[in-house]
This record gives structure tokens, sequence and C-alpha cells, in this order.
């Protein structure tokens, strides 16, 4: 899903726990020696060797990983308009692509509008679960790809898949594709499952 991407969109959370090691890089693709033929997919496509990056971030509070550079990707940096000039001028002034896409927070129904005036076509969401509600609660979300890993897991609290309710209670998950892999890299089955959006 992400070799066929234009662009990714990410978030600053993600870049902060990139930086102090606590994530891994999934920001490039086709470098491991099994993902090689992702890369020559995207060739064979006249697609960029990478995808370009889109950064929803209210706070600006981040990092950008050097692979970024290495690898010559485009980066966009989304933000709102109560956001830190001073830090937006910042940003503006090391040479980044500053777009704003809401008030308080980034609204993933002006972020997408402005990507599509960009020219981009195919958005790969990889943010957290305040951007995929506004993306769904703005009809913005096209396909929902869910991977359930089979294992059991324990704790005092967990994070739900979207934040708080959904105001329109009539959307529709159809699952148009599902796969099941006897033995992932972590040693547990699991799931893929591929749902299009339907909107009432």
């Amino acid at each position: 899903m992400q070799a066929q991407a234009d662009c990714l969109i990410t978030h600053g959370g993600y870049l902060r726990a990139l930086a102090s090691g606590q994530l891994g890089n999934i920001l490039q693709i086709g470098h491991r020696e099994d993902s090689k033929d992702l890369a020559e997919w995207r060739r064979l496509h006249g697609l960029a060797a990478q995808p370009d990056l889109v950064i929803a971030s209210s706070s600006l509070d981040f990092t950008l990983p050097g692979s970024l550079a290495e690898h010559q990707q485009n980066v966009i940096i989304a933000t709102a308009e109560n956001a830190d000039h001073q830090r937006i001028n910042l940003w503006r002034q090391h040479g980044y692509d500053i777009t704003i896409a809401g008030k308080q927070m980034v609204n993933g129904d002006l972020l997408t509008d402005q990507l599509a005036q960009r020219g981009y076509k195919t958005i790969y969401l990889i943010a957290g679960p305040q951007m995929l509600a506004t993306m769904i609660q703005n009809r913005k979300l096209q396909r929902l790809y869910l991977t359930v890993n089979n294992q059991l897991l324990g704790g005092e609290t967990f994070h739900t898949l979207i934040p708080g309710s959904i105001q329109h209670t009539n959307h529709q998950l159809n699952m148009i594709e599902h796969y099941y892999d006897t033995m992932s890299s972590n040693g547990h089955s699991q799931f893929y499952t591929c749902y299009e959006m339907s909107y009432a």
C-alpha cells in the first residue's frame, strides 16, 4: 500500500518517537532485501523513487530524520492557524513548505483537498487516531486497511482505533479483501483486511 502512494501523511508524534528510538523508520520503500521488488514496482509505474511526506502537527515540535534528505523526499508540513508563528517561520526559513489546514488542529478534510490541488492522487495515512477520525468525519477516507495480529495483550489502558465518537453513525465498512498469514515476523498468525468506506 505504501509503495503505491504519491505521498504519506504522518504526524509529529511519530517523528518524536522515531528520534527517541521508540519506533522504527517506515518512511522509505525498498531498502530491505525483502522489499526491493516494491522499489522496482514504483519505477515501472512511473512513480518517484520514494513517496513525498506530509507531516501533520499543530505543535511543530519534532525533528526530521536524515533519511528524508538522503532519499530526496519532498516534505510538506501541515499545521493549524493557532500554531506558534515563530516555529512556522523557523521551518519556512529552513526551506520547508508549510500549509495551514485547520484552526485548532490539522483537519483531514482541508488537508486532503489541499493535497489534491497539488496533484496528489494516492495518499497513504500513517498518522494517529485523531487524524483518522477527521478523515472519516469529513468523508475523505476511501479505504481502510486493518491488520489483526493474533495474540493476547494485557494492560491497564488501551487506545481505540478512533478517539471519542463519530457524529454520523451510518458509515459502513464494506470488506473487499481478506487474507490470512499463518506466520508473521513476530511469530503469530495475522489477518489483513481491506474495507471500502460507504458514506450514507
